[in-house]
């Protein structure tokens, strides 16, 4: 069975803040950082609180690349992939009330040894096309995401667009060329009820499309549900999917004593057309999924160097597809995520040191009409991180991170980074490894990656 996922790829930012949190996996409790607070913003994505969020302008120059190489867990791993990331980011404070964010980019990837895929993100969908051979491919492409937000006495508004472009290429027959784009939208209200109590609405949709086209007389062979059937297109084969998402989210933040909450409710819905010209025109692949998500956040601060923090999510997720070649549904797939933990920091000024854990069991049920028949999977998920950062000086700070995570594929990542900020310059350093593997198809996999950053405060 194929892994089923909502593609609902939401306008987001990543500032040079959050290479700090980059060293350590992305910590919710062990390291606080002003990219991960518990408000409407870093919390629940609602733009209407970047305003609020973002006290200062800024302009950050980014630099991500990274290696990764070995066995292959996936069918389509590639044998090696390099990855290279250069970013500029931008904060404008117009008014006291008024921020305007932009980000631009440009990404650049190679896969070297990929077998048989010619689609972009092969196991997204129950309708995976491939070829028959091996070889290297590239992708590349700009990105922009531009927003603007407005705070007000009692309400707040704010909006994020977003534009990726790729352009992919494999050097192998059948000679996949590849065109994906995705235009997203987030639009939030939040209003301030108290000043310790806020509370806010979203909706963002995203746009996403890929076409396929390969040349001359291309062999295909189409997988539906585990099924697999040969395909001769005589003059080349073309294949375009359409996916839109969307997401309706209500998040709320309460602070009352020693303690803060956040909550976040979202719903869910991807839609997915496929269409390839082996088909009649009226003949359109349907795939959808439905979801909702649920997750809750609690912190208590009995002195004011420690934090205790508890955690939990659920996130449930209904998918069918159907083709017309088949007169019927190919599949129906449930499945149910709870997942909970919590953690403990420590600040003493110039060190501090944080570790939390999560676990989560994964429930997969539902029907294969054409493939395996009835399914019925669990699974568990675990997650450890621990934290450490000391400033050697007062603005010289070295970090360290440890994180752990267990399931089908076990993985660790050991993180270090430097930071250094003067006036208005700050600079942070770093790099990741990481080592994956399986004990199922006995594999492993390596990961090397390296970031730089500076911001220009203004």
């Amino acid at each position: 069975m194929k892994k089923m996922f909502l593609l609902i790829i939401l306008p987001t930012l990543l500032f040079c803040g959050e290479l700090r949190l980059y060293t350590f996996d992305y910590p919710v409790f062990a390291i606080s950082d002003e990219d991960n607070q518990l408000n409407l913003w870093d919390f629940g994505e609602n733009p209407s609180w970047i305003a609020i969020d973002k006290k200062m302008g800024w302009n950050d120059l980014r630099m991500l690349g990274g290696k990764t190489g070995g066995d292959r867990i996936k069918p389509y791993d590639p044998k090696e992939m390099t990855n290279f990331h250069l970013t500029h980011d931008m904060v404008r404070l117009l008014t006291p009330k008024d921020v305007v964010v932009c980000e631009l980019g440009y990404q650049s990837s190679r896969e070297r040894n990929i077998g048989n895929t010619i689609e972009r993100y092969p196991e997204r969908d129950a309708f995976s096309f491939t070829d028959t051979t091996f070889g290297n491919r590239t992708f590349r492409g700009p990105s922009l995401s531009i927003g603007y937000s407005r705070k007000g006495k009692y309400i707040n508004i704010g909006a994020l667009f977003s534009h990726t472009l790729e352009h992919g290429l494999k050097n192998e027959y059948t000679r996949p060329e590849n065109f994906v784009r995705n235009f997203g939208v987030n639009i939030g209200f939040s209003f301030n009820l108290a000043d310790n109590l806020a509370i806010g609405v979203n909706f963002a949709s995203s746009d996403f499309q890929e076409i396929v086209e390969t040349d001359g007389d291309a062999v295909i062979y189409r997988d539906v549900i585990g099924r697999t059937e040969r395909i001769v297109a005589g003059s080349g084969f073309e294949r375009k999917t359409k996916d839109a998402g969307y997401s309706l989210g209500f998040q709320s933040t309460y602070r009352f004593g020693l303690f803060n909450l956040a909550f976040l409710s979202e719903y869910l819905l991807s839609n997915v057309e496929i269409m390839d010209n082996f088909s009649h025109p009226e003949d359109i692949v349907y795939w959808q999924e439905e979801g909702h998500r649920i997750k809750g956040i609690l912190t208590l601060s009995p002195i004011p160097s420690l934090l205790l923090g508890s955690y939990i999510s659920s996130l449930k997720i209904g998918n069918w597809s159907e083709h017309p070649e088949y007169h019927s549904l190919i599949s129906e797939i449930d499945s149910a995520e709870v997942t909970y933990g919590g953690g403990v920091r420590w600040d003493r000024g110039n060190f501090t040191i944080g570790a939390e854990y999560f676990t989560g069991n994964v429930c997969i049920s539902g029907e294969e009409y054409i493939g395996a028949g009835h399914i019925e999977r669990a699974r568990r998920e675990d997650v450890f991180r621990v934290c450490g950062e000391y400033y050697v000086i007062k603005s010289l700070p070295v970090r360290l991170g440890y994180s752990q995570r267990t399931g089908i594929v076990d993985r660790v990542f050991y993180g270090v980074g430097i930071g250094y900020r003067r006036d208005k310059i700050e600079f942070n350093l770093g790099g990741l490894y990481g080592l994956k593997e399986t004990e199922e198809i006995q594999a492993r996999r390596r990961d090397l990656k390296f970031f730089v950053g500076v911001r220009i405060f203004i």
